[in-house]
């Protein structure tokens, strides 16, 4: 019993233990690598959608009070947008370089044309 458990343990209880519920059931996703490639577009897509966000809302056209207030909220949704932007096109990238990867294991795996398994 390590020193950690001993010292939250009273000596009438037994140490805790963990519980199953702490373990991820084993499990199996399947998908198909055109789906990840798919997937990698859709990200891209998005990628330019929020790196346009920043162009959503013209400050110059809002003057008086609020001009200072539209103008800092217009370079905060810049910023953010090419944030997102950033993180949305390395996620893109991820997921086609993984479907690549996997496109080039399954091909490996594969026995060369024409020539048979031996048995």
């Amino acid at each position: 019993m390590s020193p950690t458990v001993a010292a939250r343990s009273l000596w009438t209880t037994p140490p805790p233990t963990p519980s199953r519920a702490a373990h991820s059931p084993v499990m199996a996703i399947e998908v198909l690598p055109e789906q990840l490639h798919a997937l990698a577009a859709v990200l891209d897509g998005a990628s330019v959608r929020a790196a346009q966000a920043g162009t959503a809302v013209d400050p110059a056209a809002v003057g008086g009070p609020l001009g200072a207030a539209v103008t800092g909220f217009a370079e905060t949704v810049s910023t953010a947008g090419g944030a997102l932007a950033g993180e949305l096109s390395w996620l893109g990238g991820a997921v086609a370089a993984t479907a690549d990867s996997w496109l080039h294991l399954d091909g490996s795996l594969l026995p060369a044309h024409g020539a048979g398994v031996p048995a």
